[in-house]
């Protein structure tokens, strides 16, 4: 037996066989041979210096280290992959290995954990099992959040109880709005496309907007696609309305076209009031439309005042227009006075320095309630009147030529 050390404790020598084999070990019995270059400890090995192992480290049992730090690769000079591989017999072992091509950690399965934390981002912290979020602090916000169907941006607190939201923090800057870009192709856009398990011909897409924070007590204006059933003849909408515990009502609102402060156009659900409110065929044909002024291709101009006196103080203004503006009008006057009624047609005109009218059409019933005159004052034609009576009131329609 070349090459061969026993060291030993007990009542009798070991029989140690083998070449170029060392066997240690304590206590009684005989240990078994190590094979060739081996070298068997039968019981505790203490080595209170370091210990190098050049080859492989086989462990026959738990490995226990007191220290803090596992490395490998401790006395590499340069960069290099490094593995902990678990052996699973004839099925695929389970690896987790640092890779220099993209310096990132590989799990060849998958990773089960209460909390999984990267950075500042942690994965189903305490309390929140189906969440991805942020850490607190972190200086952003993201929370994915499988339990509520929520992401959220940049939100610290969730106003909804339920249903999906994706929310944003502005700061009062519109740089900081959300932002859609698709990264090839010649266009960018959101498609919102009706549910899936909809009947045919009540599918419905829509988009609405709400002015509260609070979608069960806010006003909404949508823009809607809907299916044949629902929609009718009219299955494209622009619409506004209320949301209040779960039921859907009529907002009353006006929905106008705006240009940052500028009203091209409002449809006002009220009737017209304004110069820019749009007016329905429906609200033509009903007979109920209010026009303040109409305006024939900016050279003629219609529209009606009215004056109710209180004296019978002479030359009291019944009406005025810009003489750099208008070069003449036409004056239809409807004049009553307790019983008494009197009506008239008066055309005016002017050269610029001087007004002219005449009176044609005078009916009264009874006397006449009024005398009148035209002047130009302040760049202004005026006709005044005098009434008979203090108490008369006067009802005027006016047509307006321009210079």
């Amino acid at each position: 037996m070349p090459s061969t050390i026993g060291l030993y404790s007990g009542t009798s020598a070991p029989e140690v066989a083998g070449t170029n084999t060392t066997s240690l070990y304590g206590g009684g019995g005989v240990p078994v041979p190590g094979a060739n270059g081996n070298t068997v400890v039968r019981g505790d090995l203490t080595v209170t210096g370091n210990a190098t192992v050049q080859g492989e480290l086989t462990v026959g049992d738990d490995l226990c280290v007191e220290g803090d730090l596992i490395t490998l690769r401790c006395n590499a000079t340069t960069i290099g992959d490094a593995t902990i591989e678990v052996e699973r017999g004839a099925s695929t072992n389970a690896t987790i290995g640092w890779q220099e091509s993209d310096t990132r950690w590989h799990y060849n399965f998958g990773i089960t954990a209460p909390s999984l934390y990267a950075d500042d981002v942690v994965v189903s912290p305490p309390g929140d099992p189906n969440v991805i979020s942020t850490l607190s602090g972190s200086g952003a916000d993201l929370r994915l959040d499988a339990d509520t169907d929520q992401l959220r941006i940049a939100a610290t607190t969730t106003l909804y109880n339920a249903g999906p939201i994706l929310k944003w923090s502005e700061s009062s800057n519109r740089a900081n709005r959300m932002k859609f870009q698709s990264n090839s192709g010649s266009s960018s856009g959101i498609q919102i496309i009706a549910p899936s398990t909809a009947t045919p011909g009540s599918e419905a897409g829509r988009v609405s907007v709400f002015n509260s924070d609070d979608i069960n007590n806010g006003t909404f204006l949508g823009f809607q696609s809907l299916g044949s059933t629902i929609g009718g003849t009219t299955p494209l909408r622009i619409a506004s309305g209320t949301y209040t515990g779960g039921t859907l009502g009529p907002s009353g609102q006006s929905i106008s076209f705006v240009d940052d402060t500028t009203t091209y156009a409002t449809v006002n659900p009220a009737g017209p009031s304004a110069s820019t409110d749009l007016v329905t065929v429906a609200y033509l044909t009903g007979g109920s439309f209010v026009f303040t002024q109409v305006n024939i291709d900016n050279r003629v101009y219609l529209d009606s005042t009215q004056l109710v006196t209180s004296t019978t103080a002479a030359n009291q203004t019944l009406d005025s227009f810009a003489a750099a503006t208008y070069r003449s009008a036409k004056y239809q006057i409807s004049i009553s006075s307790g019983s008494s009624v009197h009506v008239m047609e008066v055309l005016v005109m002017h050269d610029g320095t001087t007004a002219y009218q005449t009176v044609y059409a005078d009916m009264y019933s009874g006397a006449s309630l009024t005398t009148l005159n035209t002047t130009i004052s302040g760049g202004n034609v005026l006709l005044r009147v005098t009434p008979t009576n203090a108490v008369t009131t006067y009802k005027v329609s006016r047509t307006l030529i321009v210079v």
